[in-house]
């Protein structure tokens, strides 16, 4: 393996949690850095998850269907009605099952609107539901390189709806988003080519503090 290769094959088990314990890659699952980055510790080398990386990797192959798991929702008191121009319309009546088997419940109502009756649910936070006219407008600014405009749809609405880098974690929370990205098939990289893991040895971190040479 190259050595500045920061992806680190090894971390990947497709085990629970439970049972990595006495792996030989996880030993232990420290905590959370600036409520952002996800610290774990392995056979002489530790590694840093970029939550909100990792959990939109994740989002994005529920939303594909590569990962067998059936987004959660949670259903509004009253439906969320939003005003939307032709162009976004279109964009609607395009994605709307795409849409609502993201764990949203929309229906069209009227010309230029449509309500919201249900949005997606992850780790006890609810979605807001004003974050579909953001996946839009992101969709009509944006491209993403190599992607087809369902997959740049998918992978908006994968970067939009993921846990926030600064969002505090429990340890429970923790171990859920490290288990469901054990259980990825390409868990490595957000859908917009970011890293989700980085790693440092044992050695190198004592040879940063001039412990062995």
């Amino acid at each position: 393996r190259n050595k500045n290769n920061i992806y680190e094959q090894s971390f990947i088990q497709k085990k629970p949690i439970e049972h990595r314990e006495t792996s030989t890659n996880i030993k232990n699952i420290i905590g959370q850095l600036f409520n952002t980055y996800i610290i774990v510790e392995g056979e002489k080398k530790f590694y840093l998850i970029d939550q909100h990386a990792a959990h939109e990797r994740i989002l994005y192959e529920t939303y594909t269907n590569q990962y067998k798991q059936t987004p959660a929702s949670q259903n509004l008191i009253e439906p969320y009605q939003l005003e939307l121009n032709t162009q976004d319309m279109l964009l609607i009546n395009e994605y709307i099952d795409e849409i609502n088997r993201m764990g949203f419940d929309v229906s069209i109502f009227g010309e230029n609107t449509v309500l919201i009756r249900a949005v997606p649910y992850f780790f006890n936070r609810v979605v807001e539901p004003s974050v579909l006219q953001v996946v839009l407008d992101e969709f009509k600014e944006k491209e993403y390189k190599g992607l087809s405009p369902k997959e740049r749809f998918i992978s908006s609405m994968a970067c939009h709806t993921a846990i926030k880098a600064g969002e505090l974690l429990s340890v429970e929370e923790i171990k859920e988003l490290v288990n469901q990205l054990g259980n990825l098939d390409s868990p490595f990289t957000c859908p917009h080519g970011r890293p989700t893991i980085i790693s440092m040895t044992q050695y190198e971190l004592e040879k940063k503090f001039k412990r062995v040479q």
